[in-house]
């Protein structure tokens, strides 16, 4: 009997380690970063040349060509997008790899333009108050399933008007949805430990979702997404997106209470 809950412990852990393997043709995490980097690219180039994306058709093709470049089919990208979703601690971990590979291209093309590495260094935004919209891409975005990525997303590193317990909040109008849309805040501290608030944002009106950060510690990056999957030929918009950033207060302790917390798979 002494064995049992020895027994019953080695059970669960295989059990949650067959919950998380990632099946066959779900992407792996390196090369579902290189995927969504180039959607991330591709939705950047339909935002700023829109009268030349300005069909279906016109934004079904960027998408495919983007798949064929990777080698993969839509039903392959589709049960990675699923995957992932689920398994939300692998996925934070995509996003870090996707920060870094677009924050290289960005340079790199940035360098060849001329600029020194030293003189982007120091390039940053930097939003000042204690109660600041520190939004800093496009706040209104149209979603169909022919868009190169329905994803929308945001990485904040630390800066001198960082404090601790600071609170974010991912506001955002939703418009014709058939759907809820699913979004989420994210933290990673310097001790490898990260944490994460998400929420099922309605298919109309008014939405927010807030994360408040440890009291006690400053995390060096904050990142995020909001995520709509239309239907064949809906179309939905998300107006007036803003991220607040406010200061610690006792208001806050409850939303700080919901904040979900994991380690990075190799510290654990």
């Amino acid at each position: 009997m002494n064995k049992l809950p020895y027994i019953l412990g080695m059970g669960a852990a295989l059990c949650l380690a067959a919950c998380s393997q990632r099946p066959d043709g779900v992407l792996d995490q390196d090369d579902m970063a290189q995927l969504l980097a180039d959607i991330h690219i591709g939705e950047s180039v339909v935002d700023n040349n829109f009268r030349h994306y300005n069909s279906d058709s016109s934004r079904s093709i960027l998408r495919q060509s983007i798949y064929a470049k990777h080698g993969i089919t839509p039903a392959q990208a589709d049960s990675s997008f699923m995957w992932y979703g689920r398994h939300m601690d692998q996925y934070i971990e995509v996003y870090d790899r996707v920060t870094e590979i677009l924050n290289n291209r960005i340079l790199a093309a940035q360098e060849q333009a001329g600029a020194s590495s030293s003189d982007l260094s120091g390039q940053s935004f930097s939003f000042e108050g204690d109660s600041v919209d520190v939004w800093s891409d496009i706040r209104y975005r149209r979603l169909s399933s022919n868009m190169p990525s329905n994803y929308i997303y945001f990485s904040l590193p630390s800066d001198r008007n960082w404090e601790k317990g600071d609170a974010y909040e991912l506001r955002a109008k939703m418009i014709g949805g058939k759907q809820s849309a699913h979004a989420v805040i994210t933290a990673e501290y310097h001790d490898g430990t990260r944490e994460y608030v998400t929420s099922q944002m309605g298919s109309d009106g008014w939405r927010s979702l807030k994360m408040v950060l440890d009291s006690a510690r400053m995390p060096f990056n904050v990142a995020g997404y909001i995520y709509y999957e239309p239907q064949p030929g809906e179309v939905a918009f998300i107006d007036s997106i803003s991220l607040t950033r406010t200061r610690w207060g006792a208001h806050q302790r409850e939303a700080r209470s919901r904040v979900q917390k994991f380690k990075k798979k190799s510290e654990l």
